[in-house]
């Protein structure tokens, strides 16, 4: 009805457009923001705002990569939750929307050198920062962390993380054709800077 279409909004995920949009909609207060990465995750949003029922907008990536397994309706509501589930991992690693195939190859080329980590993704930052305590630390606590996404680096502070974990974008040539490779976050750029974060967690 058209109370629900005033409710709702939805725009793709275009990665050389969208990652100011990112942050800016983040930003606004009480805003239940998506980013999925799947089908399953396009109707858990879509199944979480009808039960919240509070202002949202849900990103529609351009494409669903259909290697990504795992992903679960029921848990975007609670805003992150674990893709794999490693034990004895030596840290996580966070995305969202289409980024979430990066973490994903990653988390495949740390593991075939022997190191173990969890991919966890990310749909919605407001839907996880408003869970209890409990379910944060679930997520988060006594983890080594990094994340990749394809949107400015600023939010990612917040997370009281520090520019060796944050794979985000910090600057963009505008001319740029490829958001990914100009900055740096392509599976072998990700790789190569979180390696050591988790390579340190390890042998602790």
């Amino acid at each position: 009805n058209n109370e629900v279409l005033q409710q709702i909004d939805t725009y793709y995920d275009d990665l050389d457009k969208n990652y100011i949009s990112i942050n800016y909609l983040r930003s606004i207060p009480d805003l239940s923001f998506y980013r999925p990465c799947s089908n399953n995750e396009f109707l858990g949003a879509y199944k979480s705002f009808l039960k919240n029922n509070n202002t949202s907008v849900i990103v529609i990536p351009d494409f669903y990569d259909k290697q990504i397994k795992n992903t679960k309706i029921d848990e975007v509501d609670n805003g992150a939750y674990y893709l794999t589930n490693e034990k004895g991992s030596a840290g996580i690693l966070i995305s969202s929307g289409v980024d979430v195939s990066i973490a994903l190859d990653v988390y495949k080329k740390l593991k075939s050198i022997g190191i173990i980590i969890n991919v966890v993704s990310m749909p919605s930052t407001y839907r996880f920062m408003i869970q209890d305590n409990k379910y944060k630390d679930k997520i988060l606590k006594n983890k080594a962390k990094a994340v990749v996404e394809s949107s400015l680096s600023l939010y990612w502070y917040s997370f009281g993380l520090n520019d060796k974990q944050i794979c985000c974008i910090k600057r963009i040539d505008k001319e740029s054709l490829n958001i990914r490779k100009t900055c740096k976050l392509t599976v072998d750029d990700v790789y190569n800077k979180v390696k050591k974060i988790y390579t340190k967690s390890s042998k602790e």
